[in-house]
């Protein structure tokens, strides 16, 4: 690295360095979120599962977890856009219909590769709206609920 870039770098660090922890906190909401990915088979809906599951059964500072699962699936599912594919796709064999859901996952990302993440997203933020009684507006962001994380406190 030469002097130059040494130099920028440090300014950079500097004055991102205002109070990260500061800024955390109060950025901090009760959400937590995971995302459990892998390939057909490889028991991702299990683990979410169990995950579930493991959330549920314990509390933080007396508070219990609420769960809400957003599957990529559902969202490809939805895409389709007919009853009809959709039914024709339940009716398939386990594999055959795996390798389905695959391939029009596929075509939405050929489209735009973040499709089913963004799908996804407003689903998330769908699911906020309902949980604070707040209408959901799609393209529209919904705030966390605004209470400090125990975490932080």
């Amino acid at each position: 690295m030469s002097a130059t870039q040494a130099a920028v770098t440090t300014r950079a660090a500097s004055e991102r360095s205002v109070d990260s922890r500061g800024l955390l906190k109060a950025r901090a909401a009760n959400e937590l979120f995971f995302a459990v990915v892998g390939p057909v088979g490889a028991g991702s809906s299990h683990v979410a599962r169990q995950l579930e599951r493991c959330l549920k059964d314990c509390k933080l500072q007396d508070k219990t977890f609420t769960c809400e699962t957003v599957k990529a699936s559902d969202v490809i599912r939805d895409a389709q856009g007919s009853e009809e594919i959709v039914a024709r796709i339940a009716a398939l064999r386990p594999l055959e219909r795996k390798v389905e859901m695959q391939e029009r996952g596929d075509a939405l990302r050929e489209r735009d590769h973040a499709a089913i993440a963004v799908s996804a997203i407003t689903r998330i933020a769908a699911k906020r709206a309902e949980a604070q009684g707040l209408e959901f507006k799609p393209g529209k962001p919904v705030e966390p609920d605004g209470a400090p994380s125990p975490l932080c406190q």
